[in-house]
């Protein structure tokens, strides 16, 4: 199945069923967003000053 799906991308079986449980559906339209690249923050030193 591939990442961006419609209902037309399965077999009349399993369209009834998803619609059967379309009140449940979180809809998202389009395709997900590229992944940001997390900024790494510079590692934090411990106080050695005793």
């Amino acid at each position: 199945v591939p990442p961006v799906t419609t209902l037309s991308d399965y077999p009349p079986a399993i369209q009834a069923r998803l619609l059967a449980n379309a009140d449940r559906w979180q809809l998202k339209p389009g395709k997900r967003p590229a992944k940001k690249p997390r900024k790494r923050s510079a590692p934090q030193q411990a106080n050695e000053s005793d």
